[in-house]
């Protein structure tokens, strides 16, 4: 993604970091402690409370909701459920789906994809 993003918005001060003589000298930061946003897709059993649920598990890792869509549905046991949440760590993101997948009214696991910007 960023070399795309390079290629389609690079100017010519900017420079490459696949062309940096001294890459070698810096580490890494890991993917799961890099800050993305998130798209979250739920099933869940409609019923009061769902959001205050996942709330409380996101609060003691800064995990900021950003969007909530939840189309109406003539089936109220099993409902599609999506969040988008701001930028975190994917690790937070991690944990918190842990904690949350033992809550009565998921269907099944939680679906978390990392969202990239867009070009």
């Amino acid at each position: 993604m960023r070399v795309a993003r390079e290629i389609r918005n690079g100017s010519p001060e900017r420079v490459s970091p696949f062309a940096h003589a001294r890459l070698g000298e810096y580490e890494p930061i890991p993917i799961s402690r890099q800050k993305r946003a998130f798209y979250l897709r739920f099933r869940v059993v409609d019923r009061p409370g769902i959001i205050a649920a996942w709330v409380k598990s996101w609060r003691p890792k800064r995990i900021s909701l950003d969007a909530v869509l939840q189309l109406p549905a003539e089936n109220k046991g099993d409902l599609p459920f999506v969040i988008t949440v701001e930028p975190t760590p994917e690790e937070a993101v991690r944990e918190a789906i842990d904690q949350m997948s033992s809550l009565d009214f998921l269907l099944e696991p939680p679906l978390a994809l990392p969202m990239e910007q867009s070009l």
